[in-house]
């Protein structure tokens, strides 16, 4: 099977399609009135606790109040990670004993909060309190103290290493997630990964006390970028871009992470618009 990701860039809209033998299997697009914002980290107020729905409607600034389920403050790491099972975790250290949220909200409260699930019509988005930074190779999950390995990577050998080795790496009250893409990858490519992920972690943690209620803490990747993160693996043949700008930006980011995959980011020069020439 053949993959490739072929990106439309415009001043309207950016528009990412995966292929798999020149067939459309997934369309992600992306406005500038409407950008990504799941992965954004805000400083909200919690704007009413309602005990009945097991829930708290926090204010990050937006025109809708965020949902925060109570469930979303707990040890949720197999529901947040679709490909992660709780069998796939490992604790860290110690966990801390369950706490019931309600009795840790009051109105009025500022929180530090994730997006989770985009905003809808007239509803806000979801929010976690329970913050995750995703990397190209790991996923770091502060104050969780689990370590997990994706399932697709199905070597009982080469999830060991790699569960052993990140061990090694993590610091005591972290913990994360091993992505598909680790698999193969060597201690100096994770390490590098987990590092700059440390390192947000540190300036977010910087930010939080002084931060003003519905400040954006932590902004993560535009909609391309995230895609390239995420699933642009050793399997995709290509990627083809019509952006110079966005080509440039690829690159350099999979430079940044340790990746020669960069030599697969082509930028098309093509006279038909990228779409049409893939008949998208």
């Amino acid at each position: 099977m053949e993959k490739e990701i072929i990106i439309n860039s415009t001043n309207e809209d950016t528009r990412i399609a995966l292929l798999e033998d020149r067939r459309l299997v997934e369309l992600f697009v992306e406005r500038p009135d409407n950008e990504r914002k799941v992965g954004d980290i805000y400083k909200g107020k919690v704007r009413k606790v309602v005990k009945g729905m097991q829930a708290a409607f926090i204010d990050i600034g937006f025109k809708q109040d965020a949902f925060l389920h109570f469930s979303d403050m707990g040890n949720r790491v197999g529901q947040l990670f679709a490909d992660i099972d709780d069998d796939d975790l490992e604790d860290n250290g110690e966990v801390r004993n369950d706490v019931d949220p309600q009795d840790l909200l009051h109105n009025g409260q500022e929180i530090v909060v994730q997006i989770v699930k985009e905003p809808i019509a007239n509803k806000g988005p979801r929010v976690s309190t329970e913050i995750n930074l995703p990397g190209r190779f790991v996923v770091l999950l502060p104050k969780l103290r689990k370590v997990g390995v994706s399932r697709k990577i199905s070597s009982n050998q080469e999830r060991k290493r790699l569960r052993n080795l990140m061990r090694k790496l993590l610091p005591k009250d972290f913990g994360l997630i091993i992505r598909t893409v680790a698999d193969g990858k060597d201690e100096e490519a994770l390490k590098q990964d987990l590092n700059r992920l440390l390192e947000q972690w540190k300036d977010l943690e910087k930010k939080m006390p002084d931060a003003k209620a519905f400040t954006l803490l932590y902004k993560d990747l535009s909609m391309a970028s995230s895609v390239i993160r995420d699933l642009f693996t050793e399997d995709v043949k290509r990627v083809v871009v019509d952006s110079r700008k966005l080509h440039r930006d690829i690159q350099e980011y999979l430079k940044d992470v340790s990746s020669d995959l960069h030599r697969r980011v082509e930028y098309y020069r093509g006279k038909q618009p990228v779409f049409d020439a893939f008949e998208v």
